[in-house]
C-alpha cells in the first residue's frame, strides 16, 4: 500500500497503483526464499513481482512474470521507520518507486535509486481472512474431513438438506 490510499495494482503484466481494494490485482502473496528475499506473488495471475530484464538502472519498469528463478523477481525488505522499503535482488542501491513520487491513480511502478521519498515507502498490510476464489486450494485426491463453520459449528446432512449444528 503506497501513501494516499493506493495499493500496488495490476493493469495487464504491468505494476502501477490504483485506488485501494482487496481485488485479486491488488493482493500480493509473500513467500520467504532461502537467502531472505521474497518472492511476491500477485493473486490474480499467479506471476512474480518482477524488475524488466533485471536492469539495474533507474526508471528500469516493475512488472510481473512468470517464474524463472531470476534474480529480477526477489525482493529484500527493509524497515523505514513505520513503512518499508523494497529492493530488488538484481540492485544494491535501487528500490521499488512510485514514478515521480505521484500518487495519482495509475502511475507507473519502477525500481529507482533510494532517496527516501515518499515514492519509495509502502505499507504492508497483511490480509488475515482473504479468499482467492481464482485459485481453488488442493487439498489431494481423497481425504475424509469434518467441515467445521465458525463459531464451533458443523455442517451436516439431514434429509438431503445441508444444515449447520452445534459441535
Amino acid at each position: 500500500n503506497a501513501s494516499g490510499g493506493m495499493n500496488l495494482s495490476l493493469i495487464d503484466e504491468n505494476v502501477i497503483i490504483y485506488h485501494a481494494s482487496t481485488a485479486p490485482a491488488q493482493v500480493w502473496k509473500f513467500v520467504r526464499q532461502d537467502n531472505g528475499s521474497y518472492h511476491i506473488i500477485n493473486q490474480k495471475n499467479g506471476k512474480l513481482l518482477d524488475v524488466y530484464w533485471a536492469k539495474d538502472e533507474s526508471g528500469t519498469n516493475v512488472q510481473v512474470y512468470e517464474d524463472n528463478d531470476s534474480i529480477a523477481h526477489k525482493w529484500f525488505i527493509y524497515q523505514s521507520g513505520n513503512k518499508y522499503v523494497f529492493r530488488p535482488a538484481c540492485s544494491e542501491t535501487r528500490v521499488l518507486n512510485v514514478a515521480g513520487n505521484s500518487m495519482a491513480p495509475e502511475t507507473n511502478v519502477e525500481i529507482h535509486e533510494l532517496t527516501g521519498a515518499e515514492g519509495q515507502r509502502f505499507d504492508i498490510q497483511i490480509l488475515d481472512h482473504y479468499v482467492n476464489l481464482n485459485r481453488p486450494l488442493d487439498l489431494g485426491t481423497d481425504f475424509y474431513a469434518k467441515i467445521n463453520a465458525s463459531g464451533g459449528m458443523n455442517l451436516s446432512l439431514i434429509d438431503e438438506n445441508v444444515i449447520i449444528y452445534p459441535d
